[in-house]
């Protein structure tokens, strides 16, 4: 049994990437699994965007110019709101030291 289009229907996933074709395309997947979508380019524009939103899943890339995903992850971490949301580790790089 496979994932209802509108399974998170009143959902919020936050999509973190700097490359614009890659949050298109995470976004048309995720808005088509019934997700409302909000994008940073960085995970600094992120953290900002999260003062004001609470998603129920974050996409964070890894390689990223101003602040990297991984520093962006612990700084999400710390805040107690979004201390337990999922978030999804994406990379382009496929050496086993990125990954």
């Amino acid at each position: 049994m496979g994932i209802q289009e509108s399974s998170f229907k009143n959902h919020l996933a936050l999509i973190v990437d700097d490359d614009q074709t890659s949050r298109s395309i995470a976004k048309r997947v995720i808005t088509q699994l019934g997700f409302d979508v909000i994008s940073a380019d960085d995970g600094v524009s992120a953290l900002e965007l999260l003062q004001s939103n609470t998603p129920d899943i974050i996409l964070l890339d890894v390689d990223m110019d101003c602040m990297n995903g991984i520093e962006a992850c612990k700084n999400i971490r710390e805040m107690p709101a979004l201390a337990s949301t999922p978030i999804i580790m994406m990379t382009s790089l496929d050496d086993a030291d990125s990954i």
